[in-house]
């Protein structure tokens, strides 16, 4: 979100895929998912990596979708080759 324009970004999709306590609980408080317009889906019980892109993917609604892992941090610029698709 930092290094993504505001006019770019559509919204952020964070599928906790069974975390304890859950990810809404610990690391996402209200006035952060409306700053930067994230939703948070959840899996009661940990259905794996794949199974946890397909949930977000599935409720992607913009044109371009992309998934990052946790331990990914896109460099400044990183969306301009999306855009130019």
């Amino acid at each position: 979100f930092e290094r993504t324009p505001v006019e770019v970004l559509r919204e952020i999709i964070v599928v906790d895929d069974g975390s304890y306590p859950p990810l809404s609980e610990t690391h996402f408080p209200p006035e952060v998912l409306a700053r930067f317009k994230t939703r948070i889906l959840r899996h009661e019980r940990t259905i794996g990596l794949i199974g946890a892109k397909k949930t977000g993917g599935d409720a992607a609604t913009g044109d371009i979708s992309v998934f990052l892992d946790c331990h990914v941090a896109p460099q400044p610029g990183w969306h301009k080759a999306f855009l130019r698709l």
